[in-house]
């Protein structure tokens, strides 16, 4: 059932089929929560529910005693785990690699038999259970080897007996005969790999090889899902990482950070590439179709993290090929792209599609072509954060470009210039229904999303006609207003009148005019 993009609820009837073995739900983008039922499904053994709008699990999904791998990983809406998961006795892999929002599940901790648990991209744990995040955190630790200071003969021998392996100091070796008999490729245990200079350790006296001949002696073995390469001072990328999709067929997580290279390698034929982190490299200026290499690129793509990338320019979104009669989508598949620190990067002909956008300290984004509604792309999108920008240059040209996401759903918007210009044109967000504002200024037009269920407001002036807004928000159901000031007050029968239809109110820390009101609750 994977790929099934128009189911929003899963059919009651599916949860009696009580011999069902293995279910994969994975891309239903549309699906956002499991029945109570689902837990009848005591038969599953393997489930995928790799779906970017999943926010909750039933709690009787802990029912499925059964289970032995269950993947959620890029569940990127996923919060609630309920229930306890040590019970579940029989689980053998665990995949919540880019659910950022998730607690860590009770009692995984207690379970004996899993052998693999993927946490890629989490980094600020939380959890009910210390050693439940414990778990995690050890399951993303990874063994290290300085080659600055290893015993080239003894430790790697050590080393290579583990999955995972951290080799620092790329940028520090001395000598490149030892590497000749380590054949890193030879050994197929291995499954996560980080390479990474120590730059700030750097023997600038000694007689150092150059950083692009020692990783060309370190080949990974075709068993490698996960790999980082941190740190990288030479102006091309050595041959076998031109040859990704015949050298590493397996990979599911890229990160590349702090390299030098002028361009970036092929990248799009990986053919199980999930995630892709792109940081700090200062030479790109340009991302073109050698990047896709060939047609039909990124199909397993999910994640896609692009950041401080100052000299960044351009980057194609769709390509043609003399074998396709219409340019196809570069990322045709993405649920979450987040760009950050790139200002002056503009995608071409217009923003992949994606399930969530987040755009930070990246204004020429927003100057870019105008999208325009496409029936063939499977998943439009839903979710937008902007934090940093400036939105009020080129008469504002980039509120426009927002107004040309028709399906969004979710919008927030932080320490942005320039909002309080947005024109009637906002009136065509019509499936908008959570507005977030922090420290910015109020859409003179606020009233026109007639589709708005919830406002939030955070560290912002509310304007003196902020009421009639509301008036003409009839859908609204629930706003919260946080260390604000207000130019009009409470209570006046005219502002009790517009405010009767929302059925939740919350203000806190905020002045009305010459009323200052710490806390007040109306539901």
């Amino acid at each position: 059932m994977s790929n099934c993009h128009k189911i929003h609820i899963l059919p009651i009837s599916l949860c009696s089929l009580l011999h069902l073995e293995d279910l994969n739900l994975s891309c239903c983008y549309e699906l956002q929560e499991l029945p109570e039922e689902f837990g009848n499904i005591h038969g599953l053994r393997i489930l995928d529910l790799s779906c970017s709008q999943l926010f909750a699990l039933p709690e009787t999904l802990t029912n499925l005693t059964n289970l032995e791998h269950l993947n959620l990983a890029c569940c990127i809406s996923l919060e609630m785990m309920p229930g306890y998961y040590g019970c579940l006795k029989k689980l053998k892999v665990l995949n919540i690699s880019y659910c950022f929002k998730v607690r860590i599940p009770d009692g995984i901790s207690n379970l004996c038999d899993l052998k693999s648990l993927l946490a890629v991209g989490l980094y600020d744990l939380s959890g009910s259970n210390m050693d439940d995040v414990n778990c995690v955190s050890s399951s993303i630790h990874m063994p290290k080897i300085d080659f600055e200071e290893a015993n080239l003969d003894s430790d790697f021998d050590e080393m290579l007996k583990h999955k995972k392996l951290h080799l620092v100091g790329i940028d520090n070796v001395q000598n490149i005969y030892k590497f000749e008999k380590f054949a890193l490729h030879t050994h197929q245990r291995l499954n996560t790999l980080r390479l990474s200079t120590n730059y700030w350790y750097r023997d600038e006296g000694a007689n150092i090889v150059p950083g692009n001949v020692v990783l060309e002696k370190l080949i990974p073995p075709r068993t490698l899902e996960h790999f980082e390469l941190s740190g990288y001072d030479d102006s091309i990328f050595p041959e076998w990482m031109l040859k990704l999709t015949t050298i590493l067929p397996n990979l599911v997580h890229l990160v590349l950070t702090f390299v030098k290279c002028d361009h970036l390698p092929p990248l799009g034929q990986i053919p199980k590439l999930q995630s892709l982190v792109i940081e700090s490299l200062p030479n790109v200026k340009g991302v073109g179709e050698v990047f896709a290499g060939g047609s039909k690129p990124f199909l397993k793509l999910r994640y896609l993290n692009i950041s401080d990338m100052p000299n960044l320019e351009r980057w194609l979104t769709k390509i043609s090929t003399s074998d396709e009669v219409e340019s196809m989508y570069v990322f045709p598949n993405l649920h979450h792209l987040k760009v950050s620190q790139c200002p002056k990067l503009r995608f071409e002909p217009s923003l992949p599609e994606c399930f969530l956008l987040e755009i930070n300290a990246s204004d020429e984004i927003l100057l870019g072509q105008p999208k325009t509604p496409s029936q063939s792309h499977p998943m439009p999108t839903r979710r937008i954060k902007i934090d940093s920008c400036e939105l009020s240059s080129s008469g504002g040209y980039q509120l426009r470009l927002l107004t040309s996401f028709h399906s969004l759903k979710f919008l927030s918007i932080t320490t942005c210039d320039g909002l309080g210009s947005w024109g009637e044109n906002i009136g065509a967000l019509t499936s908008l229904e959570v507005l977030e504002l922090s420290f910015c200024d109020i859409p003179r037009f606020l009233g026109r999303i007639r589709s708005l269920r919830r406002l939030s407001i955070h560290m912002c002036h509310i304007p003196c006609d902020f009421p009639q807004h509301l008036l003409q928000l009839s859908l609204l159901r629930e706003l919260w207003m946080v260390h604000c000031e207000a130019d009009f007050s409470l209570p006046s029968e005219t502002t009790r009148a517009n405010l009767a239809h929302i059925p939740d109110i919350n203000l806190y820390f905020v002045s009305l005019l010459s009323i200052s009101v710490v806390s007040f609750c109306f539901i």
